[in-house]
Order: structure tokens, then C-alpha cells, then sequence
């Protein structure tokens, strides 16, 4: 049975209702201006992206995956107006799997016009960590997606390294691994205090020689890599993610998954 929407959607955003849940994985997303969806439509997909009704329906229902087709689209269309929407739905929504997966992917679509609003949330301290995480990841999303954006997304990700003694050990190694990745090296002083005292989670991203490497300083470790164990619980990420965030899940249990994930991505690129 349908859920009970406030306001009806008109096509075409009416058959976002029925196209029940969207494939994983970054590219096999459906072609939504295929489906009709043009810059005009923009205002309604922003709220069903954000309709409560839809984003709390029972999971049997397709209408729960709406907002996602929703977001997906807004992405596409490289909608700057749904910047601000989509960090407040990424807040509202607390820690869930569908949010923390496509938000970075749709404001890396969007480009260089979400940094400014992707740089002053993370700055802000007082923002749940792992949606943090997510606008890391974002903005380092748009830096890959666009050569030129590198310029932008670094001094944000500079600047959140700087209180790397008051960050968790997590945010730490995301902002590590991101800028390593884009190579810079004008952030390795603020790596090496931040490994010297211990305050980056070895499961986030390694440890210094990693990042040395990483940033071209060394031309390959000196020392074994440390094996971290973690626990089988942990290992498998073959499941769909759950589509409320791991409604009732140990927090420390997502943490740990996450950055199980997040490890063996890592352990994939330098094979």
C-alpha cells in the first residue's frame, strides 16, 4: 500500500513513487533527466528529497526510496539550489547508510558551487562526526570530479587538520586520507603532529608512512605495515545497507564497519 503523502507530486516527479529501490554503486544510476526531469523541477524534487512522509515510510514500500531517486536527480541536474537543503537533510537524518553514500556522490556532481556551504559545515565542530565524514568525502568528490576545484577543496580540508587535537581520531583520518590523496603537501606538518599524538584511528586511514607515501615523500615504507584485526562482525559489506541508518545498531559497531569499508578501499588503490 502507498504511504499517505501531505502534498501529491505531479509528473514527473509522480513516478518517483513507483521505482521502488535504486541500484547501488555510483554507476549504475538511473537517467533521471531521461525520465523528464529538467532545472524547472528542481523546487519539488528539493522536497521530496526531504518529505518526511516518503523519508520515514515503511520499507516495503517503494515510496521510501523516492527521496533517494530524488537526490540522485538533484545531482544530475547540478541543482546549486539544493546545496543547503541536502546538508540539512544530511543532519536531520542522522546516520544513514543511503544518505552518507549518495550526499558526497550528488554534491561531487554539483561541483565547485557546493564548497563554500560544504567548508562552513565542517568547520562547524558542533556537527554530528560521521556527517563530517560525508562532507569530507564531498569535497573531495568535487575535487576529483573537477581538476580546477583542487584549488577550493584543499584550504578547507587544511583548515579542519588544524584542530586535529580536538577532532575525533575518525574525522582525523578522513581529512588525512583525503588530502593525501589529493597530494598535498602543504598539510604534512599537520599529519605528522597528528600521528606523533596519536590522535588519528589507525582503521580511518594508516599511519604517517602511509601518508608519506601517499604524498610522494617516501617512495615506499620502511617499516611493515601494522596488521589491524577487526572482528568478522565487521568485515562484511556485502549487504545492501539498511535504508534508516542502522536503526538500533551499536554505535561503535557502525564506526567500526565504516572504517572497515574505508580501509580496504584504501588497501585496493595501492595494490
Amino acid at each position: 500500500m502507498s504511504s499517505v503523502i501531505s502534498e501529491p507530486y505531479a509528473p514527473p516527479l509522480d513516478q518517483f513513487l513507483a521505482l521502488g529501490q535504486p541500484a547501488l554503486g555510483t554507476q549504475n544510476w538511473l537517467d533521471y533527466p531521461g525520465l523528464g526531469l529538467r532545472p524547472e523541477h528542481v523546487p519539488e524534487l528539493i522536497r521530496m528529497a526531504r518529505d518526511e512522509d516518503l523519508l520515514w515510510a515503511s520499507g516495503e514500500d517503494p515510496d521510501v526510496w523516492a527521496p533517494v531517486h530524488a537526490w540522485r536527480a538533484l545531482g544530475q541536474l547540478r541543482a546549486e539550489a539544493a546545496v543547503e537543503p541536502l546538508l540539512a537533510l544530511l543532519s536531520a537524518m542522522g546516520e544513514d547508510d543511503w544518505i552518507d553514500g549518495d550526499l558526497p556522490i550528488v554534491f561531487g556532481m554539483i561541483g565547485r558551487a557546493a564548497v563554500t556551504a560544504l567548508s562552513a559545515f565542517l568547520a562547524d565542530s558542533t556537527r554530528e562526526m560521521w556527517n563530517r565524514v560525508a562532507v569530507v568525502e564531498a569535497l573531495r568528490e568535487i575535487a576529483e570530479r573537477d581538476e580546477a576545484a583542487r584549488a577550493d577543496v584543499v584550504p578547507p580540508l587544511v583548515k579542519g587538520l588544524e584542530k586535529w587535537y580536538r577532532n575525533d581520531e575518525v574525522l582525523n583520518g578522513y581529512l588525512i586520507g583525503v588530502l593525501a590523496g589529493l597530494h598535498a603537501v602543504e598539510a604534512a606538518p599537520l599529519m605528522e603532529q597528528a600521528f606523533a599524538e596519536e590522535r588519528v584511528d589507525p582503521f580511518a586511514y594508516g599511519d604517517w608512512e602511509d601518508a608519506q607515501v601517499a604524498l610522494g615523500l617516501l617512495a615506499e615504507r620502511r617499516t611493515p605495515r601494522p596488521r589491524l584485526q577487526l572482528a568478522p562482525r565487521f568485515e562484511r559489506r556485502d549487504a545492501e545497507p539498511a535504508r534508516s541508518g542502522h536503526r538500533g545498531e551499536d554505535a561503535r559497531a557502525k564506526s567500526r564497519r565504516k572504517m572497515a569499508r574505508q580501509s580496504r578501499k584504501r588497501n585496493r588503490r595501492r595494490r
